[in-house]
């Protein structure tokens, strides 16, 4: 039995650009179940077709433009979108991200990147759907504690979210994950959330708190206080970091011992590992300088091992692939520096010399404009290299 075609909605004003990613999708295999030219008729029409995946462009007329448009439908219908777009439209870029769509499609179009955004929305729709049914991790514990690329805490036996609640206890929460999440000095804790206070008062202030943050996680069990040392329960919490940490070291050590059979397994287990990296540990608290050393040591073992898998596609020639592979870590890690040269890399050796340069200037524009600095040097002798092949 054939599998069942990916339903797409795709809504933009401009009728020829429409036109031409209905022709462009329906060649790729998708059913295109209808197009929609304003915010308005796109979410009457998710109402109605319940598409698998929209393509909404960003700007369009009327009261409500594509990101509203998002909004309302992601809320209403849960419905995934990725959205059209040029790059020079940062403040619109900001306002979209704050929806965390699937992907996005830079204006004008091409059709690898277009087919490549569309294939990764749809994994990553199928492994948000696992995560949220259980099919993920063999153990999901009783809360699950979530930090790469958000901070959200899910309790599972309620489905309830409560990662938006503020005060102390996340605060104190988040420092406990930062610092490694077991066998914590309480002193160190209290120094951090409360600086300014006196010792006797700040691990005052800390015990309280502690009680309140068990209390928010259900459970006196949760968070372990034994001598002065502070330990999240593993049996009561599952927390990504922790997680990644394992697979990820499992994947170093699986590429070095890989042979022959075992190299399906050991793909499967890379992507487990990149899958589960959702973004920076704590993105939100990049000025907390608690949170810096975890997040730079998470984000660096995330790029080995996009690189140990980008580097077997590549040896293989199998472009389209590492070309995916190092989109969706771009996706997580939008600075990454090596892995903006191994797409690059990608391009030069396919001869596509102006995809090269699109993300060679994308990719300078953003460490501008977030980081008033400018490529490494390499990536710029790689940029020489495409424009003297012509």
């Amino acid at each position: 039995m054939k599998d069942k075609k990916i339903k797409i909605l795709v809504v933009d004003d401009e009728a020829i650009i429409a036109t031409q990613l209905e022709e462009k999708l329906a060649f790729f295999g998708y059913d295109v179940v209808g197009r929609a030219g304003n915010g308005e008729k796109a979410i009457a029409m998710s109402r109605d077709l319940r598409p698998d995946l929209i393509l909404m462009d960003i700007v369009m007329p009327g009261d409500i433009d594509g990101i509203g448009a998002a909004e309302i439908i992601k809320e209403k219908y849960n419905i995934p979108v990725v959205f059209l777009t040029a790059y020079t439209s940062e403040m619109y870029v900001r306002r979209a991200k704050k929806l965390d769509p699937l992907g996005f499609v830079v204006k004008p179009f091409q059709d690898n990147q277009l087919r490549a955004t569309i294939e990764i929305a749809i994994y990553k729709k199928k492994i948000i759907h696992d995560s949220v049914s259980g099919n993920g991790d063999s153990f999901a514990g009783v809360v699950r504690i979530q930090t790469l690329g958000q901070f959200v805490i899910t309790m599972n036996d309620r489905s309830r979210k409560i990662g938006k609640i503020s005060g102390k206890p996340l605060v104190m929460l988040k420092v406990i994950v930062a610092l490694g999440c077991q066998g914590i000095n309480s002193n160190t804790i209290a120094d951090i959330v409360w600086p300014d206070s006196p010792g006797d008062l700040a691990y005052k202030s800390m015990t309280t708190t502690l009680w309140r943050l068990r209390t928010l996680l259900g459970s006196k069990d949760a968070i372990a206080m034994k001598h002065g040392v502070v330990s999240l329960n593993p049996e009561y919490c599952w927390v990504d970091v922790q997680q990644f940490e394992k697979i990820a070291k499992k994947v170093e050590k699986a590429w070095q011992q890989t042979r022959g059979n075992d190299l399906i397994e050991t793909i499967q287990l890379t992507q487990d590992a990149i899958d589960l990296y959702q973004g920076s540990f704590l993105c939100h608290e990049t000025d907390m300088s608690w949170s810096n050393a975890l997040r730079g040591h998470l984000r660096e073992k995330f790029i080995r091992i996009v690189c140990h898998i980008g580097n077997y596609w590549e040896k293989n020639e199998n472009w389209d692939k590492a070309e995916v592979c190092y989109q969706y870590a771009l996706e997580k890690e939008d600075l990454a520096d090596s892995i903006y040269q191994r797409l690059m890399s990608c391009y030069y050796h396919c001869r596509r010399r102006m995809d090269a340069l699109f993300i060679y200037d994308h990719y300078k524009k953003m460490l501008w404009e977030t980081m008033h600095i400018r490529p490494s040097v390499e990536i710029q002798d790689l940029r020489q290299r495409v424009l003297s092949r012509g």
